[in-house]
């Protein structure tokens, strides 16, 4: 093999020269693209997994807060005796007559289908004239190029 090195032209030894170069760079390259994606891939799991568990944390004090909260309620509604004062206790509100039993007008939605369409009314809002816009008169032309000189002579 060393001989037919050795007898190689300058042209094709520089030619092979080159091309074993270029070979090691582009695996040296690959090499490191591989090496730098296991790196990312590491880092992206540890990541997911500090995400996993401090939202399992949060979770869980939020849940510690709302067991506390039902708990502290429940012991409330216990001390209470309803029967003998009706007044004592929590007052739940009726929403249903807060505001009314009115109408409301909503669009139409994919869910009501073309057979029970005549039980609805149907209308739209009316559609607003809009202001005629105001035509500004034509200002004169600025000259850039010539405020750029003043700028840079100053």
């Amino acid at each position: 093999m060393w001989d037919w090195l050795g007898g190689l032209t300058q042209g094709q030894a520089s030619f092979l020269g080159s091309m074993v170069g270029a070979l090691t760079g582009l695996i040296a390259l690959l090499l490191g693209a591989l090496f730098n994606a296991r790196l990312n891939r590491r880092r992206d799991d540890r990541l997911r997994r500090e995400d996993r568990r401090a939202m399992a944390a949060a979770l869980r004090a939020e849940l510690a807060v709302l067991d506390e909260s039902l708990r502290s309620h429940a012991e409330t509604l216990k001390g209470l005796d309803t029967l003998k004062d009706p007044d004592e206790g929590f007052n739940v509100p009726d929403l249903g007559q807060q505001d009314g039993d009115r109408h409301m007008y909503a669009a139409r939605t994919r869910f009501i289908p073309d057979a029970i369409l005549d039980n609805f009314q149907r209308c739209a809002w009316a559609v607003a004239a809009m202001p005629a816009k105001e035509q500004k008169p034509p200002s004169d032309p600025i000259d850039i190029s010539a405020r750029l000189r003043r700028t840079w002579k100053a």
